[in-house]
């Protein structure tokens, strides 16, 4: 496990849809190395025997959070980082107060970065990626959206160090994040 801290961190948040993934892809693409607090969830579940389902990584990540304390995915998160060496180290997907605290804690020059984009936008960009975890109704991206809400990534939106809004087209916004990436 390497002791020498990183050179710049960042922690990723936003709605569904607002474009996370897409700037941790600039990100990689840039040379960060992405720990992905889904991630976390899924080593959790295959380490009980848990299917991956997109109702079963929420109930696991839920029910830790419980019995191991709120910030849980953000301390494997940061053991991750840690371990791994990286010099720029992006988290994406934090969800919560706790988590975002866990990781100032253990990253004092922790940036948080805020992904913005309009709700009828994001809904039409998760209706058409079909990515595996995406239900295909306006019903369930409700649900998704409430639930977001009450994990409080509105709130840490308001928290963000910095803002990006993410309206126009992929290319526009791949640009953007390469040079928020490149001024922090």
């Amino acid at each position: 496990m390497s002791t020498a801290e990183p050179a710049k961190v960042i922690a990723v948040v936003g709605m569904p849809g607002s474009g996370k993934g897409t700037f941790c892809d600039a990100a990689r693409e840039g040379g960060w190395s992405v720990f992905a607090f889904r991630d976390m969830v899924e080593r959790k579940a295959k380490e009980l025997k848990i299917d991956k389902g997109p109702l079963t990584l929420k109930h696991v990540g839920d029910e830790m959070r419980k019995e191991i304390g709120p910030d849980w995915i953000a301390v494997e998160a940061a053991k991750a980082a840690r371990a791994s060496g990286a010099g720029l180290v992006c988290f994406d997907d934090s969800r919560t107060e706790e988590e975002v605290a866990c990781l100032r804690k253990e990253f004092p020059r922790l940036k948080l970065v805020g992904i913005f984009a309009d709700k009828p936008l994001r809904f039409q960009r998760i209706l058409a990626r079909k990515r595996w975890d995406d239900n295909v109704t306006v019903e369930i991206l409700e649900h998704k959206e409430n639930a977001g809400g009450a994990w409080g990534i509105p709130k840490l939106l308001e928290m963000a160090d910095v803002r990006i809004e993410n309206r126009g087209t992929l290319a526009e916004f791949k640009a953007r994040a390469r040079a928020v990436l490149s001024a922090l």
